[in-house]
Protein backbone atom coordinates (compact mmCIF):
# COMPACT_ATOMS: atom_id res chain seq x y z
CA UNK A 1 0.00 0.00 0.00
CA UNK A 2 1.34 3.45 -0.88
CA UNK A 3 1.23 6.61 1.25
CA UNK A 4 0.38 10.19 0.09
CA UNK A 5 2.89 11.75 -2.35
CA UNK A 6 4.88 13.66 -0.68
CA UNK A 7 4.13 17.39 -0.44
CA UNK A 8 7.43 19.08 -2.35
CA UNK A 9 8.34 18.34 -5.85
CA UNK A 10 11.89 19.04 -7.04
CA UNK A 11 12.41 20.82 -10.41
CA UNK A 12 15.40 20.85 -12.26
CA UNK A 13 16.47 23.13 -15.22
CA UNK A 14 19.81 23.53 -17.25
CA UNK A 15 20.40 26.43 -14.92
CA UNK A 16 18.88 25.47 -11.47
CA UNK A 17 17.63 23.37 -8.92
CA UNK A 18 13.69 24.19 -7.28
CA UNK A 19 12.34 22.32 -4.33
CA UNK A 20 8.69 23.92 -4.19
CA UNK A 21 5.18 22.45 -2.97
CA UNK A 22 3.32 20.05 -5.08
CA UNK A 23 0.36 21.79 -6.49
CA UNK A 24 -0.93 25.62 -6.60
CA UNK A 25 -2.52 25.45 -3.04
CA UNK A 26 0.51 23.96 -1.41
CA UNK A 27 3.12 26.47 -3.20
CA UNK A 28 1.21 29.28 -1.54
CA UNK A 29 1.66 27.94 1.67
CA UNK A 30 4.86 25.81 1.78
CA UNK A 31 8.27 27.51 1.88
CA UNK A 32 10.70 26.47 -1.58
CA UNK A 33 14.20 27.15 -2.13
CA UNK A 34 16.38 26.69 -5.54
CA UNK A 35 20.24 27.08 -6.10
CA UNK A 36 22.18 27.32 -8.96
CA UNK A 37 23.07 24.28 -10.60
CA UNK A 38 26.67 24.81 -10.92
CA UNK A 39 26.63 25.38 -7.18
CA UNK A 40 25.97 21.92 -6.44
CA UNK A 41 29.18 20.46 -5.22
CA UNK A 42 27.66 17.05 -5.58
CA UNK A 43 24.47 14.69 -5.02
CA UNK A 44 23.96 11.33 -3.43
CA UNK A 45 21.53 8.75 -2.84
CA UNK A 46 20.72 7.34 0.13
CA UNK A 47 18.01 5.03 -0.21
CA UNK A 48 14.86 7.21 -0.71
CA UNK A 49 16.74 10.34 0.05
CA UNK A 50 18.82 12.57 -2.23
CA UNK A 51 21.16 14.74 -0.91
CA UNK A 52 22.43 17.82 -2.58
CA UNK A 53 26.14 19.18 -0.86
CA UNK A 54 26.59 22.59 -1.64
CA UNK A 55 29.26 24.92 -0.69
CA UNK A 56 29.98 26.03 2.55
CA UNK A 57 28.80 23.15 4.03
CA UNK A 58 25.19 23.14 3.32
CA UNK A 59 22.99 20.67 1.96
CA UNK A 60 19.70 19.67 0.86
CA UNK A 61 17.81 16.69 1.35
CA UNK A 62 14.99 15.76 -1.13
CA UNK A 63 13.10 12.54 -0.06
CA UNK A 64 11.54 9.92 -3.21
CA UNK A 65 9.64 6.69 -2.89
CA UNK A 66 10.13 6.61 -6.92
CA UNK A 67 12.17 8.92 -8.58
CA UNK A 68 15.42 9.38 -6.91
CA UNK A 69 17.13 7.26 -9.92
CA UNK A 70 15.42 9.42 -12.42
CA UNK A 71 16.84 12.76 -10.25
CA UNK A 72 20.31 11.69 -9.83
CA UNK A 73 20.37 10.53 -13.67
CA UNK A 74 18.78 14.03 -14.52
CA UNK A 75 21.97 15.66 -12.15
CA UNK A 76 24.10 13.67 -13.38
CA UNK A 77 23.34 14.62 -17.00
CA UNK A 78 24.01 18.07 -16.21
CA UNK A 79 27.72 17.46 -14.99
CA UNK A 80 27.06 17.43 -11.25
CA UNK A 81 29.35 14.65 -9.38
CA UNK A 82 26.80 11.73 -8.19
CA UNK A 83 27.06 9.27 -6.34
CA UNK A 84 24.48 5.71 -4.79
CA UNK A 85 24.63 3.98 -1.48
CA UNK A 86 23.84 0.51 -1.82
Amino acid sequence: MRGPPYPYRMVITDAMIRVEGRGRTLRAILPSRSCALDKVCSARQRGTLVILYLPDDEWLTFPSLTKCRQIMSELKSRGVPTTQDA
